[in-house]
């Protein structure tokens, strides 16, 4: 009876298992396709001068749209965005923004490597 049990609980622990499976798969084929809808724009955001430390937290978006999005520690970024042709802003405080005009098409991946030039700042 005890063997019986066992074999019913790893029965439906194992059906429980093979569904959840399913239901990744299906998800994984869902964020493909709608990956391809997307232009994926990532990158690193560093200082020009000296040892180009990373900017971290610094902003990085879409001039006209709501994406939005901040460097990591590591002044690395990641923006999904629908449009063919943006032109996508860097901002940080004490440094000069910076704006880079971008095409792609949806489905690519374009790599940036981005430096900020620090603020002329005049004492009177």
């Amino acid at each position: 009876m005890v063997m019986k049990k066992v074999f019913i609980i790893l029965g439906i622990a194992l059906v429980s298992q093979l569904g959840i499976a399913a239901n990744i798969n299906e998800k994984s084929t869902d964020k493909a396709e709608a990956t391809n809808t997307y232009i994926i724009v990532r990158g690193n955001l560093s200082e020009s001068m000296g040892d180009n430390h990373p900017l971290a937290f610094a902003n990085v978006f879409v001039e006209g749209t709501d994406e939005i999005t901040s460097t990591d520690i590591d002044g690395n970024f990641e923006l999904k965005v629908q449009s063919q042709a943006l032109e996508l802003k860097f901002t940080f405080m004490g440094y000069e923004s910076y704006t880079k005009n971008i095409k792609a098409q949806p489905g690519e991946t374009v790599e940036l490597k981005v430096e900020l030039k620090p603020k002329s700042s005049s004492i009177n």
